[in-house]
């Protein structure tokens, strides 16, 4: 690699080198809105880091810091991408190491990546703690009833207070997302997608929240009979196998799809090591971008 390779942070001037690098590499079309979005309007003030060749961006890394519910502040890596020609080349840790240099005091860093973002990280040390498959319900919702097991313990999450809300579901430029309420502390939050590919028509349960687990499985109900109501062919949504919410799930005819998508994350203080076990965890489609 002989020529020079400049990284700096990103400006709004880049937006639409940043268009069209990702737009190459993906069937889920951005626009310069998304980036306005999510690096120049965030609460979690992201930085974005920019690899370039004379001036032409090769490569783009973001990084957000977010709160969990426990305290521990966490560095979220997203719209990572090298163009493909430059992968394997050492710059993704140039822009990891770059974006880590401007954030202070972070317990820990992660990400929901593909294959190929998976293996580029666990390159660097992080741990892959968890592969993530959508819930599925293709067909209409089960009627099955059975007691099931209850233990509530206080599992890690990603905070959402409400300013987070307001700018990752009021604000998004892509999707519209609609909320399905019994009251504030018991809602889910969904959105209707279709996959540019296959032309289908997906309804997502992209976030749940709920103070009254007997309220859980009617907060579903209403989600799933509301996005059957938008004509979604079928429905998806996260649970890990642990959580109540799973149960809930598989109770109401939901199935496991293999999905390439992955949970990874690097632990930068010992004492807080328990975040490596995914048994630890609650993950939502909202954690991550791309829903």
């Amino acid at each position: 690699m002989d020529k020079f390779i400049n990284i700096r942070n990103g400006t709004k001037d880049d937006i639409y080198q940043l268009v069209d690098l990702m737009n190459s590499q993906y069937s889920r079309k951005k626009n310069g809105e998304y980036f306005k979005w999510q690096f120049f309007n965030s609460p979690y003030n992201p930085v974005l880091i920019i690899a370039e060749i004379d001036k032409k961006i090769i490569g783009m890394f973001g990084l957000q810091k977010r709160k969990l519910n426990n305290g521990n502040l966490f560095g979220q890596a997203i719209d990572m991408l090298i163009s493909p020609e430059y992968r394997g080349k050492g710059i993704f840790n140039k822009m990891v190491n770059y974006a880590l240099n401007q954030f202070t005091k972070l317990d820990a860093i992660c990400v929901f990546p593909n294959l190929n973002g998976k293996n580029a990280v666990m390159k660097l040390g992080w741990k892959n703690i968890a592969k993530i498959n959508d819930m599925f319900l293709k067909d209409q919702i089960s009627e099955q009833r059975r007691d099931i097991e209850y233990q509530r313990s206080a599992l890690i999450e990603f905070d959402f207070n409400e300013s987070i809300k307001k700018w990752r579901f009021n604000n998004h430029p892509e999707h519209k997302y609609f909320y399905r309420v019994i009251d504030k502390n018991n809602f889910a939050v969904t959105k209707i997608f279709r996959d540019p590919i296959t032309n289908c028509k997906y309804g997502d349960i992209v976030f749940i929240k709920y103070n009254d687990k007997s309220l859980l499985k009617n907060i579903y109900r209403r989600s799933v009979s509301f996005l059957y109501s938008k004509e979604a062919e079928s429905i998806t949504t996260w649970a890990l196998p642990h959580t109540y919410e799973y149960k809930i799930l598989i109770q109401l005819g939901f199935k496991q799809k293999i999905r390439e998508r992955y949970f990874c994350l690097k632990v930068f203080n010992p004492k807080f090591n328990n975040l490596y076990n995914v048994n630890n965890w609650r993950l939502f489609q909202a954690d991550a971008e791309i829903y």
